[in-house]
């Protein structure tokens, strides 16, 4: 009997240590080179990114981390009972701390710097991969001629001269790739020009077919849909978000229940973070487009405290605008994109504008570029913004941006009342400070004159609307130039115009 039960332990006791040894990853399994990509905040679809771990002793591992800025050593630890690397390095300038999980043949995970987040996803790869170069092309604008397209030529001789004086001085001044500008006069779209390169490489002029992303006058447009959808009660702009997308947690704000409404999204008081401080939810999906669904979209922020209580500050937030989409999604009971479509695009004669989605061939999508101080212009590498469709999603060509502050002159896509509930500057909780954001449009002064506008920016783009709407003038600028400051042309044009018909 004692012979079965020492025999017994002993098989009992093989097994466990079989298991834990399985369960526990060997340190040399990270020794090699590991490629993917890396998200940075903000950023979905990732850039490339390689690891090479050259040295592993004892907990202690080594090696060089190759991203777009050039290969920068770090060191870490690894716990093969958590199958966990945590490593220190700098990634594009940034000092990150990143923990990264051992399974499946692969190493995912997150980097941290403050309150700002970075994703890796990472597979074993040949060494070859650490030959080739993650830099991005640079662009050399001196060795091509800049072409110039024109469409719609509406504006008097002069003027147009004028204008295309102002366009060349903006984009020799600004290293401005690529370029579209539209004028509305008389509530009319009566002039499209372009210059430069839709995709330098290629070598495809923009032109009035270009397209480009919206990236944050996507705000505008769906507050414009918001707009609509509350006047006929469909949306309630003063009603706590949750009551249609309970997904969103509840939150609480120094330990006092916070309510989040349509109405303080959009006017940015919603207290629901941007980039910084957003705490990702990261999972698997079924789908290989997962955040063309917009409840998958609240994975970016979903676990975020908020900021601060809301309407006791304005703090600009996309993120929130992804929840205003789906609320309205909900609240219709039609997809987002379909109520754009029907409450927007098609009053204002708006068709070249959609999502802009990675499963989608788009016709001349503009390809991007940047420059950082002091560095060279370059090619930016591709991402997707179906998470932020309703807060920075869409792309059109730069006559349909100008077919929309058109629309915005006239009544045919919002009445008066419509125009009024959004242009008016909202006031915080305590009604002593009067910010200069509608809801979804900013509303200053240029010239003397009411100035409606909302400007665009982020990876591949950079944009301005600008309208007079008592002059019946509007401006469109949209550039694939990131750091292009596309409002000061639009600002320029539209103060010209407005001369023109003193």
């Amino acid at each position: 009997m004692r012979l079965v039960s020492r025999c017994v332990v002993r098989v009992l006791f093989s097994v466990f240590t079989a298991a834990l040894a399985a369960a526990q990853a060997p340190r040399e399994a990270l020794l090699g080179t590991w490629d993917g990509t890396y998200e940075p905040p903000g950023i979905v679809g990732g850039d490339p990114f390689s690891l090479l771990v050259d040295s592993v002793e004892g907990d202690a591992v080594g090696g060089v981390l190759v991203s777009v800025s050039g290969p920068k050593r770090f060191t870490g630890t690894f716990d093969s009972a958590k199958k966990t690397l945590v490593l220190s390095g700098e990634v594009d300038g940034d000092a990150l701390d990143a923990e990264l999980v051992l399974a499946d043949g692969a190493l995912v995970g997150q980097g941290h710097k403050a309150t700002w987040q970075w994703g890796f996803r990472l597979k074993r790869a040949s060494a070859e991969v650490l030959e080739r170069s993650h830099s991005p092309r640079v662009v050399e604008l001196a060795s091509a001629e800049r072409p110039e397209t024109f469409s719609l030529i509406g504006l008097d001789e002069e003027v147009g001269f004028r204008l295309d004086d102002i366009v060349h001085t903006f984009v020799t001044a600004n290293a401005v790739v690529g370029v579209s500008i539209a004028c509305v006069v008389d509530g009319e779209l009566v002039d499209v020009r372009s210059s430069g390169w839709e995709d330098f490489f290629a070598g495809i002029p923009a032109s009035d077919e270009t397209r480009y992303r919206w990236a944050s006058i996507s705000k505008p447009m769906t507050a414009s849909a918001a707009a609509k959808l509350a006047s006929v009660g469909v949306l309630e702009l003063d009603r706590d978000v949750r009551a249609l997308v309970p997904e969103f947690p509840a939150k609480t704000v120094d330990g006092k229940p916070a309510v989040v409404t349509p109405r303080e999204i959009m006017g940015h008081q919603s207290g629901i973070v941007h980039y910084d401080g957003a705490l990702r939810t990261w999972r698997a999906y079924d789908s290989p487009h997962p955040f063309e669904d917009l409840a998958n979209a609240l994975d970016m922020f979903r676990e975020s405290p908020l900021a601060f209580a809301p309407r006791t500050r304005e703090s600009y937030s996309t993120h929130a605008w992804s929840l205003l989409g789906l609320t309205m999604q909900r609240a219709a009971k039609k997809p987002y994109a379909e109520l754009v479509r029907e409450l927007v695009l098609v009053p204002a004669g708006m068709k070249s504008t959609e999502p802009d989605f990675l499963s989608r061939a788009i016709p001349h999508r503009a390809a991007g570029y940047e420059q950082a101080p002091g560095g060279p212009l370059f090619e930016v590498f591709g991402d997707d913004v179906s998470w932020k469709l309703p807060g920075g999603g869409w792309i059109s060509t730069v006559g349909d941006l100008a077919r929309f502050g058109a629309a915005l002159i006239g009544t045919q896509m919002l009445t008066e009342e419509e125009k009024r509930l959004l242009w008016t500057p909202q006031t915080l909780a305590d009604g002593t400070r009067q910010t200069n954001t509608g809801l979804g449009f900013e509303v200053g002064e240029l010239a003397g004159e009411r100035l409606i506008c909302h400007s665009g920016g982020q990876r591949k783009a950079s944009t301005f609307l600008a309208v007079f709407p008592e002059r019946r003038l509007a401006v469109a600028v949209m550039s694939n130039t990131g750091q292009a400051p596309s409002g000061d042309l639009a600002r320029a044009v539209l103060t010209m115009l407005a001369k023109q018909g003193d």
